[in-house]
C-alpha cells in the first residue's frame, strides 16, 4: 500500500501522462511546491525522464533571488544533480546579476560549477573582476563561519 498526501495523489495523473507520452503534462505544474513533489515522485519511482522534465520546469521558472530557497528544498533528494544544474546554468547565464549575498548560500562546489560555466559566458577581465572577488569571498566567508 502506497501512501501520501492529497497534494502528493493530486500529481499522481500528471506523472502518468507524463510516463505515457502527454507533450504538454508538465504544463499542469503551477508552483513550485507541485514541481517538487512530482520531482519526489520521480525520484521514489526511479523516473530519470521526469526528474529531467521538473529540471527544465525549474530552468524555465527559477529566479535568481530564489535560489537559497530552491536549494534548501532541493537537499532532501538523492538525485539532486539535474536541480544543480538548473541553479548552475542560472547563475552562469545572468552572472553579472548575481548577489554575492547569494553566494553565501552556496556549497564551494557549487561556486566552483558556476564559475567554471560563466568563465565560457562572462569575460572577467573585461567585465572587471570585482564582481567575481566578491561572489567567491562571501561563499568563503560564510563556509569559514558555518564550522
Amino acid at each position: 500500500k502506497l501512501e501520501m498526501s492529497d497534494a502528493a495523489a493530486d500529481l499522481v495523473p500528471v506523472m502518468l501522462d507524463f510516463m505515457y507520452g502527454m507533450d504538454d503534462a508538465l504544463d499542469f505544474v503551477k508552483s513550485e511546491s507541485d514541481a517538487f513533489r512530482l520531482y519526489n515522485h520521480a525520484e521514489y519511482f526511479d523516473i530519470p525522464g521526469l526528474r529531467q522534465g521538473i529540471a527544465d520546469w525549474f530552468s524555465k521558472k527559477l529566479q535568481i533571488n530564489n535560489i537559497p530557497s530552491f536549494l534548501v528544498h532541493s537537499r532532501q533528494f538523492t538525485n539532486k544533480e539535474p536541480l544543480i544544474a538548473v541553479v548552475v546554468e542560472k547563475c552562469a547565464d545572468k552572472f553579472s546579476d548575481v548577489p554575492p549575498e547569494l553566494a553565501g548560500t552556496l556549497r564551494p562546489w557549487i561556486l566552483v560549477q558556476i564559475m567554471e560555466s560563466a568563465a565560457i559566458k562572462y569575460d572577467f577581465h573585461s567585465s572587471g573582476s570585482d564582481h567575481a572577488s566578491n561572489v567567491v569571498l562571501e561563499c568563503c566567508q560564510n563556509q569559514r563561519l558555518e564550522r
